[in-house]
């Protein structure tokens, strides 16, 4: 609660002077500490508030951060329609930028939201986009998740033996990264088949 003071008072001063990128940066800053609190709702609020603070003048990177940010929010409070609607447009701003690491970390959440909702082939799909992303970027922390996250679908679809495998991919990039807490995650999953 002492971190979102600040934010605050920051906000209110933005608003006085009325100058929108500052009402903006607030906005967006106060929303990721409401994330950081659990409080997804005021996060979604405040993520909403910033859009409409954004009125053009931001560059596309923030704009697409926003939109990130919102639609992880709307997921949390099971707003499936409006998360997906964010994501999408997040993911057509960082295509159009070329913002590939953005576009990586979209296309994996955007995946894990079908995954939630049932979608597991369409799940894969994306995931199998997002992991092309992750390895150009070489973004091994994203890889693993990904790798990790197909192979849950794919065990949910009947796949044993790929999503076996797929375990088994996750589990050497997440020992390379030295990821004792992910490990555990996907030593769990391999777990799970046996």
């Amino acid at each position: 609660r002492q971190s979102v003071e600040p934010l605050e008072r920051a906000l209110a001063l933005s608003l006085e002077v009325e100058d929108a990128r500052s009402r903006w940066l607030a906005l967006f800053s106060l929303a990721r500490a409401q994330n950081s609190l659990n409080d997804a709702a005021g996060a979604a609020e405040l993520y909403a508030r910033a859009l409409a603070a954004w009125d053009g003048f931001l560059d596309p990177a923030a704009l697409e951060s926003t939109l990130f940010g919102l639609a992880q929010a709307e997921e949390l409070l099971g707003d499936h329609t409006g998360a997906r609607q964010h994501f999408h447009e997040a993911l057509a701003s960082a295509r159009s930028e070329g913002h590939r690491t953005m576009e990586g970390e979209v296309l994996s959440s955007l995946a894990s939201l079908e995954d939630s909702v049932g979608s597991r082939r369409q799940s894969i799909e994306i995931s199998e986009q997002a992991l092309a992303v992750m390895r150009e970027t070489r973004n091994r922390s994203g890889e693993c998740r990904t790798v990790n996250n197909i192979a849950f679908s794919l065990e949910f679809l009947g796949e044993r033996q790929k999503a076996l495998d797929g375990y088994r991919r996750a589990l050497v990039i997440c020992r390379e990264l030295q990821s004792p807490r992910v490990e555990a995650q996907v030593l769990t999953n391999i777990g799970r088949l046996y």
